[in-house]
């Protein structure tokens, strides 16, 4: 009886570490996305003043992109910065076909 129930308290703290390791890992993906969202955000808002053929917003638009599908899950303030950064660039891109097509 001792041995079996040895045994399931091995497998239990076994278990336990595993599912901690995996915790631990997917940290450092949601801080990336996180810098990744703000970076995109403030590209973008640099975008608007900046029209270098738009490429600056599209600069904006990718590391939004990026950064939304990096954000943890739970994080949606991080999300929200990288939206707005995606609809700003978006905004950025067209600000600069017209001034291309304009003037």
């Amino acid at each position: 009886m001792n041995t079996e129930q040895e045994n399931m308290s091995v497998q239990a703290e076994l278990e336990a570490e595993e599912i901690q390791v995996n915790v631990e890992e997917k940290k450092p993906e949601g801080k990336l996305g996180k810098f990744a969202c703000i970076l995109g955000f403030s590209v973008s808002i640099i975008s608007l003043f900046i029209s270098f053929f738009g490429v600056v917003a599209l600069i904006a638009v990718i590391i939004s992109c990026m950064g939304y599908v990096k954000a943890a899950d739970d994080d949606k303030k991080s999300r929200r910065f990288a939206a707005v950064g995606v609809l700003i660039g978006l905004l950025g891109m067209i600000y600069s076909f017209v001034l291309m097509v304009f003037m």
